[in-house]
């Protein structure tokens, strides 16, 4: 199922995309008018990124002034923002883990290379030259 926006819809969120990028930037209309389509694509992401990150920044400050009015009860801030979802938990990898990965990773790169064998090509190591 295709979705289908009124063409205002679309306008109004393309021009405040568009505003935003040339506020965050202070770029001129001269400039805008030269820029490639794909410049400013570029220049968008780069601007959601930057806003999603402020955001998340200002909302941590919010969340420590709670966090220190008690709302965090006798947790850390850290944990606290875990809690609310402000924060992930870091994941500690064991060695184990670590060794099952790296088999895991060579058992997926001879497979590929048993492929380029079948087909008798051979396949070299993009630094060393030497074939594998």
């Amino acid at each position: 199922m295709v979705a289908i926006q009124d063409d205002k819809v679309v306008k109004d969120a393309f021009q405040e995309l568009w505003d935003s990028v040339s506020h965050h930037y202070r770029i001129l209309p001269k400039i805008y008018m030269d820029m490639d389509f794909s410049e400013w694509l570029q220049l968008s992401e780069i601007v959601k990124r930057e806003r999603y990150r402020e955001m998340k920044a200002a909302m941590k400050n919010a969340a420590f002034s709670s966090w220190l009015l008690g709302a965090g009860e006798k947790k850390t801030f850290n944990k606290y923002l875990i809690d609310i979802g402000l924060e992930e938990k870091t994941v500690v990898i064991t060695k184990d883990h670590r060794k099952s990965e790296i088999k895991r990773a060579y058992d997926i790169a001879n497979r590929v290379n048993a492929k380029f064998r079948r087909r008798g090509e051979r396949f070299t190591h993009p630094l060393q030259g030497k074939p594998l």
